[in-house]
């Protein structure tokens, strides 16, 4: 068995996903059955199961993404600003490039 916070290799991970199919067929076992009988860590068993019920099936669920909220014009406006201030010898820090993308928004 792994220690906690171990990274799994793919051994562990057929392991696993071998303990988590047979649990799924024998409803009625525990984890700790299919952990000694895959070598699995059972508390591992466990979050794996809860995980796939919390998944829908079939459906690939997206996180976050690129938030585009700048128009093209909006964006060639901050960057000859950007231009602007490196040109003066300044530079343009995140702040200007922040104050100057709410001003645009707002």
């Amino acid at each position: 068995m792994s220690p906690p916070n171990a990274i799994f290799n793919s051994d562990d991970k057929a392991r696993l996903a071998n303990a988590v199919q047979w649990l799924q067929e024998n409803p009625g076992e525990k984890a700790t059955t299919a952990s000694r009988i895959f070598k699995a860590n059972p508390h591992s068993i466990r979050v794996a199961i809860a995980r796939a019920k919390r998944r829908p099936i079939g459906k690939v669920t997206k996180r976050g993404g690129q938030n585009k909220i700048l128009s093209n014009s909006q964006e060639e406006a901050i960057q000859s600003c950007c231009l602007e201030q490196s040109e003066t010898g300044l530079g343009a820090t995140r702040q200007i490039v922040y104050s100057a993308i709410g001003f645009l928004l707002s």
